[in-house]
């Protein structure tokens, strides 16, 4: 079934064509779930949630503006964030400035761990430094972005991102 039916089909809330559209993304989506949601029975509920507001607004997609991948992902993430903030799950570090400086880069230190212990390095973070290092690192927002996303400011994200830094350098270093 073509891309462009499954989403006609989903628009006229056809079971089938949800399901292919829920199976063919299921690992992505659920990649981003498990990355913001440390919890699996937490994460599972945020997944269908997520999908939920896929279906119920699959006809506000436009192909022409970005791939049914990264449409769908950025509700899935808004979705975690929604979920984290209604639960207050997410506490903030209230900071004003960051030395420009600390903010070195990890990337080449990760090069020798696979996914999974990634992934596991990356939940040891405590959850709001978590999220922030997800969604500047993984999902490739801006601090502005994610500051607006959390109601938090600029410098605060950009100092999550730091002490993520920090932590995942002093976790690697443990399991080396």
């Amino acid at each position: 079934m073509k891309e462009e039916d499954i989403i006609v089909g989903c628009i006229k809330n056809d079971r089938k064509a949800q399901e292919i559209l829920y199976m063919q993304f299921l690992g992505a989506m659920w990649s981003i779930c498990s990355r913001y949601i440390d919890n699996k029975e937490e994460a599972i509920e945020v997944l269908n949630d997520g999908y939920l507001k896929v279906f119920k607004h699959i006809d506000t997609y436009k192909k022409e503006l970005s791939s049914l991948n990264t449409w769908m992902s950025r509700i899935m993430v808004n979705t975690c964030i929604d979920y984290l903030r209604k639960r207050k799950a997410l506490k903030y570090v209230s900071i004003e400035e960051v030395t420009e400086g600390s903010d070195t880069k990890i990337e080449h230190l990760l090069d020798d761990y696979t996914s999974q212990e990634l992934i596991s390095f990356i939940n040891q973070l405590p959850r709001t430094t978590r999220v922030v290092f997800n969604l500047y690192v993984v999902e490739g927002y801006s601090h502005e972005e994610i500051a607006s996303f959390l109601n938090i400011s600029s410098s605060t994200s950009r100092w999550h991102l730091t002490e993520a830094k920090k932590r995942l350098r002093q976790i690697i270093k443990e399991n080396v």
